[in-house]
Protein backbone atom coordinates (compact mmCIF):
# COMPACT_ATOMS: atom_id res chain seq x y z
CA UNK A 1 0.00 0.00 0.00
CA UNK A 2 3.16 2.63 0.56
CA UNK A 3 4.64 1.40 -2.59
CA UNK A 4 0.83 2.32 -4.46
CA UNK A 5 0.34 5.48 -2.38
CA UNK A 6 3.85 6.63 -3.05
CA UNK A 7 4.01 6.14 -7.31
CA UNK A 8 1.02 7.39 -7.17
CA UNK A 9 1.10 10.84 -5.46
CA UNK A 10 5.05 11.15 -7.24
CA UNK A 11 3.58 10.54 -11.05
CA UNK A 12 0.59 12.76 -10.72
CA UNK A 13 3.38 15.66 -9.75
CA UNK A 14 5.84 14.46 -12.41
CA UNK A 15 3.59 14.33 -15.02
CA UNK A 16 1.98 17.41 -14.31
CA UNK A 17 5.71 19.09 -14.36
CA UNK A 18 8.24 16.69 -15.43
CA UNK A 19 9.94 17.12 -12.62
CA UNK A 20 10.46 13.09 -11.85
CA UNK A 21 8.95 10.60 -10.38
CA UNK A 22 11.83 9.67 -8.19
CA UNK A 23 12.30 12.77 -6.50
CA UNK A 24 9.59 12.12 -3.81
CA UNK A 25 9.61 7.80 -4.33
CA UNK A 26 13.51 7.25 -3.59
CA UNK A 27 13.41 8.84 -0.47
CA UNK A 28 10.68 6.37 0.81
CA UNK A 29 11.81 3.51 -0.73
CA UNK A 30 15.34 3.52 0.27
CA UNK A 31 13.22 4.16 4.16
CA UNK A 32 11.04 1.08 2.62
CA UNK A 33 14.81 -0.53 2.47
CA UNK A 34 15.04 -1.07 -1.10
CA UNK A 35 18.31 -0.43 -2.91
CA UNK A 36 18.90 2.20 -5.34
CA UNK A 37 19.28 -0.01 -7.91
CA UNK A 38 16.07 -1.77 -7.31
CA UNK A 39 14.51 1.37 -7.27
CA UNK A 40 15.75 2.61 -10.42
CA UNK A 41 14.46 -0.54 -12.17
CA UNK A 42 11.08 -0.11 -10.43
CA UNK A 43 11.52 3.34 -11.64
CA UNK A 44 11.57 2.59 -15.19
CA UNK A 45 9.43 -0.65 -15.45
CA UNK A 46 6.88 1.92 -14.21
CA UNK A 47 7.61 4.74 -16.89
CA UNK A 48 6.81 1.71 -19.69
CA UNK A 49 3.71 1.76 -18.59
CA UNK A 50 2.18 5.34 -17.53
CA UNK A 51 4.59 7.52 -20.19
CA UNK A 52 2.40 6.36 -23.34
CA UNK A 53 -1.14 7.48 -21.91
CA UNK A 54 0.90 10.66 -20.91
CA UNK A 55 2.29 11.26 -24.22
CA UNK A 56 -1.07 9.97 -25.45
CA UNK A 57 -2.81 13.08 -23.34
CA UNK A 58 -0.91 15.83 -23.79
CA UNK A 59 -0.60 15.02 -27.40
CA UNK A 60 -4.15 14.37 -28.08
CA UNK A 61 -5.58 16.73 -30.94
CA UNK A 62 -1.72 18.25 -32.29
CA UNK A 63 0.63 17.45 -34.32
CA UNK A 64 3.12 14.78 -33.51
CA UNK A 65 6.83 14.94 -34.68
CA UNK A 66 7.37 10.99 -35.51
CA UNK A 67 10.64 11.50 -36.97
CA UNK A 68 11.81 13.59 -33.78
CA UNK A 69 10.43 10.71 -31.36
CA UNK A 70 11.92 7.80 -33.51
CA UNK A 71 15.12 9.16 -33.97
CA UNK A 72 15.51 10.79 -30.62
CA UNK A 73 14.38 7.82 -28.68
CA UNK A 74 16.81 5.25 -31.13
CA UNK A 75 19.91 7.52 -31.02
CA UNK A 76 19.09 8.07 -27.22
CA UNK A 77 19.59 3.65 -26.53
CA UNK A 78 23.62 4.21 -26.18
CA UNK A 79 23.17 6.60 -23.10
CA UNK A 80 20.47 4.87 -21.70
CA UNK A 81 22.20 1.68 -21.97
CA UNK A 82 25.10 3.37 -19.74
CA UNK A 83 22.93 4.91 -17.27
CA UNK A 84 21.62 1.23 -16.19
CA UNK A 85 25.31 0.19 -15.59
CA UNK A 86 26.59 3.27 -13.48
CA UNK A 87 23.43 3.26 -11.46
CA UNK A 88 24.91 0.63 -9.99
CA UNK A 89 27.71 2.25 -8.45
CA UNK A 90 27.15 5.77 -8.16
CA UNK A 91 26.84 7.57 -4.12
CA UNK A 92 23.47 8.73 -3.98
CA UNK A 93 24.30 12.06 -2.12
CA UNK A 94 26.47 13.19 -4.76
CA UNK A 95 23.60 12.81 -7.37
CA UNK A 96 20.86 14.66 -5.32
CA UNK A 97 23.27 17.49 -5.59
CA UNK A 98 24.05 17.78 -9.44
CA UNK A 99 20.35 17.15 -9.91
CA UNK A 100 19.19 19.91 -6.97
CA UNK A 101 21.24 22.40 -9.06
CA UNK A 102 20.90 21.73 -12.14
CA UNK A 103 16.99 22.03 -11.82
CA UNK A 104 17.28 25.18 -10.26
CA UNK A 105 19.16 26.62 -12.93
CA UNK A 106 16.36 25.22 -15.45
CA UNK A 107 13.88 26.77 -13.02
CA UNK A 108 15.84 30.77 -12.97
CA UNK A 109 15.65 30.09 -17.49
CA UNK A 110 12.34 29.95 -17.21
CA UNK A 111 11.34 32.72 -14.25
CA UNK A 112 13.69 34.98 -16.64
CA UNK A 113 11.77 34.21 -19.17
CA UNK A 114 7.74 34.65 -18.69
CA UNK A 115 6.65 33.52 -21.79
CA UNK A 116 8.59 30.49 -22.13
CA UNK A 117 6.58 27.77 -23.19
CA UNK A 118 3.14 29.33 -23.13
CA UNK A 119 3.03 29.63 -26.94
CA UNK A 120 4.71 27.55 -29.60
CA UNK A 121 7.18 29.94 -31.73
CA UNK A 122 7.49 28.18 -34.79
CA UNK A 123 9.44 26.28 -36.99
CA UNK A 124 13.52 27.03 -36.49
CA UNK A 125 16.33 26.41 -38.41
CA UNK A 126 17.26 23.30 -39.54
CA UNK A 127 20.77 23.32 -37.97
CA UNK A 128 18.82 24.28 -34.14
CA UNK A 129 16.99 20.85 -34.98
CA UNK A 130 20.13 19.11 -35.94
CA UNK A 131 22.20 20.46 -32.41
CA UNK A 132 18.43 18.76 -30.60
CA UNK A 133 19.80 15.54 -31.84
CA UNK A 134 23.25 15.79 -30.00
CA UNK A 135 21.99 15.95 -26.31
CA UNK A 136 19.76 12.55 -26.61
CA UNK A 137 22.70 9.82 -25.67
CA UNK A 138 22.63 12.72 -22.37
CA UNK A 139 19.03 12.35 -21.93
CA UNK A 140 18.94 8.69 -22.10
CA UNK A 141 21.75 8.06 -20.05
CA UNK A 142 20.35 10.43 -17.20
CA UNK A 143 16.56 9.13 -18.17
CA UNK A 144 18.40 5.62 -16.69
CA UNK A 145 20.20 6.78 -14.34
CA UNK A 146 17.58 9.22 -12.11
CA UNK A 147 15.73 10.75 -14.20
CA UNK A 148 14.80 13.79 -11.96
CA UNK A 149 13.98 16.53 -13.80
CA UNK A 150 15.08 15.29 -17.11
CA UNK A 151 11.28 16.34 -18.30
CA UNK A 152 12.34 19.81 -17.90
CA UNK A 153 15.55 19.83 -19.55
CA UNK A 154 13.97 18.35 -22.62
CA UNK A 155 11.05 20.44 -22.69
CA UNK A 156 14.07 23.34 -22.44
CA UNK A 157 15.56 21.83 -25.37
CA UNK A 158 12.68 21.76 -27.29
CA UNK A 159 11.42 25.25 -26.81
CA UNK A 160 14.87 25.99 -27.94
CA UNK A 161 15.17 24.10 -31.12
CA UNK A 162 12.17 23.26 -32.12
CA UNK A 163 9.80 25.99 -30.84
CA UNK A 164 7.05 23.94 -29.02
CA UNK A 165 5.23 25.18 -26.46
CA UNK A 166 5.07 23.23 -23.16
CA UNK A 167 1.91 20.87 -23.76
CA UNK A 168 4.01 19.57 -26.86
CA UNK A 169 7.30 19.14 -25.31
CA UNK A 170 6.19 17.24 -22.23
CA UNK A 171 4.00 15.17 -24.69
CA UNK A 172 6.83 14.27 -26.86
CA UNK A 173 9.59 13.58 -24.24
CA UNK A 174 7.11 10.82 -22.08
CA UNK A 175 6.64 9.27 -25.90
CA UNK A 176 10.63 9.46 -26.51
CA UNK A 177 11.58 8.47 -22.41
CA UNK A 178 8.86 4.46 -23.48
CA UNK A 179 12.06 3.18 -25.25
CA UNK A 180 14.52 4.24 -22.84
CA UNK A 181 12.49 3.38 -19.50
CA UNK A 182 11.87 -0.38 -21.25
CA UNK A 183 15.51 -0.80 -21.82
CA UNK A 184 16.71 0.49 -18.78
CA UNK A 185 14.50 -1.14 -16.82
CA UNK A 186 15.13 -4.92 -18.56
CA UNK A 187 18.76 -4.29 -17.70
CA UNK A 188 18.80 -3.82 -13.94
CA UNK A 189 16.03 -6.44 -13.90
CA UNK A 190 17.98 -8.81 -15.93
CA UNK A 191 20.63 -8.21 -13.35
CA UNK A 192 18.50 -8.91 -10.40
CA UNK A 193 17.57 -5.93 -9.38
CA UNK A 194 13.82 -5.32 -8.14
CA UNK A 195 11.11 -7.34 -6.49
CA UNK A 196 7.78 -8.20 -8.40
CA UNK A 197 5.24 -7.61 -5.88
CA UNK A 198 6.17 -4.26 -5.51
CA UNK A 199 6.67 -3.49 -9.01
CA UNK A 200 3.15 -4.63 -9.90
CA UNK A 201 1.97 -1.82 -7.02
CA UNK A 202 4.02 0.51 -8.33
CA UNK A 203 3.10 -0.34 -11.90
CA UNK A 204 -0.64 0.64 -10.69
CA UNK A 205 0.15 3.84 -8.50
CA UNK A 206 1.90 5.08 -11.33
CA UNK A 207 -0.35 4.32 -14.65
CA UNK A 208 -3.07 6.02 -12.52
CA UNK A 209 -1.48 8.80 -11.03
CA UNK A 210 0.36 9.51 -14.53
CA UNK A 211 -3.16 9.31 -16.32
CA UNK A 212 -4.99 11.70 -14.01
CA UNK A 213 -2.02 14.15 -13.76
CA UNK A 214 -1.21 14.34 -17.61
CA UNK A 215 -5.16 14.88 -18.32
CA UNK A 216 -5.28 17.35 -15.77
CA UNK A 217 -2.45 19.64 -16.47
CA UNK A 218 -3.26 19.72 -19.91
CA UNK A 219 -7.04 20.68 -19.88
CA UNK A 220 -5.43 23.33 -17.55
CA UNK A 221 -3.01 24.52 -20.47
CA UNK A 222 0.82 25.73 -20.93
CA UNK A 223 0.34 28.33 -18.48
CA UNK A 224 -0.86 26.45 -15.41
CA UNK A 225 1.79 23.53 -16.65
CA UNK A 226 4.48 26.77 -16.33
CA UNK A 227 3.34 27.56 -12.86
CA UNK A 228 3.41 23.48 -11.84
CA UNK A 229 7.13 23.12 -13.38
CA UNK A 230 8.62 26.62 -11.16
CA UNK A 231 6.87 25.48 -8.11
CA UNK A 232 6.95 22.16 -7.73
CA UNK A 233 10.73 22.68 -9.53
CA UNK A 234 12.10 24.74 -6.95
CA UNK A 235 10.59 22.13 -3.58
CA UNK A 236 12.23 19.66 -5.01
CA UNK A 237 15.20 20.68 -5.64
CA UNK A 238 15.58 22.17 -2.29
CA UNK A 239 14.60 19.31 -0.93
CA UNK A 240 17.39 17.52 -3.07
CA UNK A 241 20.05 19.88 -1.90
CA UNK A 242 18.76 20.12 1.90
CA UNK A 243 17.14 17.07 3.09
CA UNK A 244 18.72 14.08 1.46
Amino acid sequence: MIVFLTSFIATLLSSMSGVGVGIIAVPIFLWLGLSFPAIEAMGNINSVFWVIPASWNYLRGKEKNWVLILLFSFIGLVGAYGGALVVMHTPEKLVNILVGLLILLVIGIFTLRPSMGVQKTGPTSLLRRGVAYLFSPILGFYEVFFGVGNGLLFSLLMIETRGFDLVTALGHYYAISFLWALIGGFLLLHSGFGEIPLVVASVIGTVVGGYVGSRYARNMGNRFIRRMVITIGILFALRLLFFS
